[in-house]
């Protein structure tokens, strides 16, 4: 598999890998295992082929094997890997043990100043975080707090993101 997941694969190449690997568990397997070997580049074009099945809303192997995404996610340094991944997750239904886990990874990632997170693993923990707020009310006003406490740490373009997120959960009452 490893053979075609290389350096200039493009988009569409992607997008129809993603349609084969949506609907064969095998082949979405080998792209799970690529993803744990040391090679960065397939494992960077495997990831990528994930989070374009969850773009294309197709998340029933992704939920399947939620488990072991989420222990990438939590493992990996690169932030490419984990941006898809991510997406994936966001994506798709979680247990409730893997939900807890995954929002307290999307909380970290926000607050953590100790590295460079690439800002693509921010936003993809700010539409989690959102979207888990339908379910846990009770976290709005702290996601919120975080969010205005990052205001001054990042450009212009992620102020306007997040001061958009603060004003849509500032007048809206989530059940």
């Amino acid at each position: 598999m490893s053979d075609f997941l290389v350096k200039g694969i493009g988009k569409n190449d992607i997008e129809n890998i993603a349609n084969t690997a949506a609907a064969d568990e095998s082949m979405f397997t080998e792209l799970l295992e690529v993803i744990d070997s040391d090679n960065e580049t397939p494992a960077m074009k495997a990831a990528w082929i994930i989070g374009t099945t969850a773009d294309k809303k197709q998340t029933k192997l992704i939920e399947k094997n939620a488990e072991v995404i989420l222990n990438f996610v939590l493992a990996k340094n690169n932030g490419g890997i984990v941006r898809e991944l991510m997406k994936a997750l966001t994506a798709s239904k979680l247990s409730e043990k893997q939900e807890g886990i995954y929002l307290d990874f999307c909380f970290r990632q926000l607050t953590r100043s100790d590295v460079d997170v690439a800002v693509a693993v921010k936003y993809n923990a700010n539409k989690y975080i959102e979207k888990a707020l339908k379910k846990y009310p009770e976290l709005k006003t702290e996601f919120i707090s975080i969010l205005e406490s990052l205001q001054d740490n990042h450009n212009d373009a992620w102020k306007k993101y997040t001061t958009r997120i603060i004003a849509r959960l500032s007048k809206t009452k989530l059940k």
